[in-house]
């Protein structure tokens, strides 16, 4: 009897003191869900502004692009020969990027390509997905979304946050 008496005022205690930290906790909970929510509305806004500005650009170049599940835009403008890119196969690759603007970013001559393993993760996601569609020779233009390429926060000094490129690629040698 004596120990349920002395539960009593602890519990009560307890509550009393831990009350204010529950609800301070529930209120950083709500806040943070609230910002939650404004993100998330923040990036469907950008993702629809960004999908009107690759429009406006295919549409200005008079392009006839099919589009991916992902938004990836592309032009299978030569599919090349032989079987079809595999994950795990070592490719190289030529390429130009620019800005929707036009504004050339990088340049990788077939002379001098850049190679890496498909499936990896070693290049842009917008580039792993169209790679499978080609093989040696094929050629394709690609509108890569900002998030399949560097995402909100691109990189330093050469490519702005939430940059979509365009890329027309080139297979030079699979193995």
């Amino acid at each position: 009897m004596q120990s349920r008496l002395l539960v009593i005022p602890l519990l009560s205690f307890l509550l009393v003191a831990c009350g204010p930290v529950l609800i301070e906790n529930k209120q950083h909970q709500d806040n943070n869900s609230g910002l939650a929510d404004s993100m998330v509305t923040y990036n469907q806004k950008f993702a629809e502004y960004e999908a009107q500005l690759i429009e406006d650009y295919i549409k200005r170049h008079r392009l006839r692009m099919d589009i991916s599940g992902t938004g990836l835009r592309y032009k299978i403008i030569n599919s090349g020969k032989g079987r079809l890119i595999q994950k795990g196969q070592q490719i190289a690759l030529a390429y130009r990027m620019y800005l929707l603007t036009g504004d050339l970013i990088d340049e990788v001559s077939p002379k001098d390509p850049l190679k890496f393993t498909v499936g990896k993760g070693e290049v842009v996601a917008g580039l792993e997905e169209i790679i499978p569609k080609l093989s040696v020779g094929g050629k394709a233009k690609i509108i890569v979304p900002s998030h399949l390429a560097y995402g909100a926060t691109g990189v330093s000094g050469e490519i702005p946050p939430r940059a979509s490129l365009v890329y027309d690629i080139e297979i030079i040698d699979v193995q």
